[in-house]
């Protein structure tokens, strides 16, 4: 196969999107297929490179909603440049605009196109807003909701279209299967479940984790509760922070370590202070990935504490690859992830007294039960790089028009 991708985020920059993307890609490059990456340019990265196999072109597109006459113009000039030399099997879209920009340019008509959904673009930007519901008793989110419908409107009608105009759809869940099917009325049959995967390669348990945590300087002496979210709203870092307060008072022995970046770090960091916790939380800020594994690594115990939407939840997968047990919110793909492995690991709620109670509940019943052989085996079985791969290529190669 052929296959161009387009999409916002690839590698180097994080993401949980940009890693399906790179993790896809360079699986079907070792499997004998040619493909090719269009993608925002970022500060700083190459307008063309050649990374694991794959030709990646970077173009000139803003993450700014006030920018977007711009920014479609140069992703419609820059598709309609590279069909004219070249002649993909298959387009795998991965965004709504870029998608919506693309299909724009009449050449593709003729073009397989399957669309990979991360999540719901006018859904996310919702709740980055704190607009997710409408209460009377607060003028100012109902004035905020009346100024920004318009624009709900149209990146839903985007994103729709984009949709519509896929041969097929790839999601990573069944809660992201319902939700399509909930917003836009989708045909069932047009959507594909294929899981987010891990490189178990990269992702994996470790021999010395004592040494580890002298290297990381980490606490020798104490059970170490993980988490790796964007510090924004919806990643429940802040009940994750009042959870491990209440439980301090009874675990002595507890530490808990916050990875990420996002615009509430003051805030938590001011929140920890406030709880009188400094000694026992560290934040790392955005680590590169072998950093992160090794985080992983020298953990006991990872926790999600999503308040909503989680359409699979990569870093989950990630943590049970590297060895630690993974406790979460019930919202959306971690109900699906945790359902298999123990649901008992499921917190009853979003709030911290939940979170408290069932991370006591895992404190008191199963510390030192779930060892690292049988995470790892848990997310061998079920999310390697190479059973994904071998699901994607399928659907790809069933959706080439012939």
């Amino acid at each position: 196969m052929n296959i161009l991708e387009i999409t916002e985020v690839f590698y180097p920059v994080v993401g949980g999107a940009g890693k399906i993307v790179y993790l896809s890609s360079s699986g079907l490059v070792k499997r004998g297929h040619k493909v090719s990456i269009i993608t925002r340019k970022d500060k700083g990265l190459k307008e063309n490179e050649f990374i694991s196999g794959i030709d990646i072109y970077r173009v000139n597109w803003f993450n700014n909603f006030f920018a977007l006459a711009v920014s479609f113009f140069n992703i419609v000039n820059f598709v309609r440049s590279f069909l004219r030399k070249n002649n993909p099997d298959l387009i795998v879209f991965n965004q709504p605009f870029s998608a919506f920009s693309a299909l724009c340019v009449r050449d593709l008509a003729k073009i397989s196109k399957i669309y990979r959904y991360h999540s719901s673009w006018f859904e996310e930007f919702k709740v980055k807003n704190n607009i997710q519901e409408v209460k009377i008793s607060k003028p100012l989110n109902i004035l905020k909701w009346i100024i920004l419908s318009p624009v709900f409107f149209i990146m839903k009608a985007v994103e729709s279209f984009a949709l519509k105009h896929s041969d097929a759809i790839i999601v990573a869940s069944q809660y992201s299967k319902e939700k399509l099917i909930r917003f836009y009325k989708m045909d069932g049959n047009r959507i594909h479940i294929i899981p987010g995967c891990v490189d178990t390669d990269v992702f994996k348990p470790t021999e010395n984790k004592q040494d580890l945590r002298k290297q990381l300087n980490m606490p020798q002496d104490r059970f170490i509760l993980v988490t790796a979210r964007n510090l924004v709203p919806r990643m429940g870092i802040d009940n994750l922070i009042y959870a491990f307060c209440s439980l301090s008072k009874t675990y002595k022995d507890l530490y808990l370590i916050i990875i990420g970046e996002g615009r509430l770090k003051i805030k938590l960091q001011k929140l920890v202070g406030k709880l009188s916790l400094d000694n026992l939380v560290k934040f790392t800020g955005q680590l590169k990935e072998q950093d992160l594994v090794k985080h992983y690594q020298a953990s006991d115990l990872f926790i999600l504490p999503t308040k909503y939407i989680e359409h699979f939840g990569l870093v989950s997968i990630e943590a049970l690859a590297s060895g630690i047990p993974v406790l979460g919110t019930p919202v959306g793909g971690t109900i699906e992830i945790l359902d298999e492995f123990n649901r008992e690991f499921l917190f009853e709620g979003t709030d911290a007294e939940a979170i408290a109670k069932g991370t006591g509940k895992f404190l008191d019943t199963f510390k030192g039960v779930y060892s690292k052989e049988k995470c790892r085996e848990f997310a061998m079985n079920r999310y390697s790089l190479d059973k994904i791969i071998t699901r994607t290529e399928r659907i790809f190669l069933e959706n080439i028009k012939k």
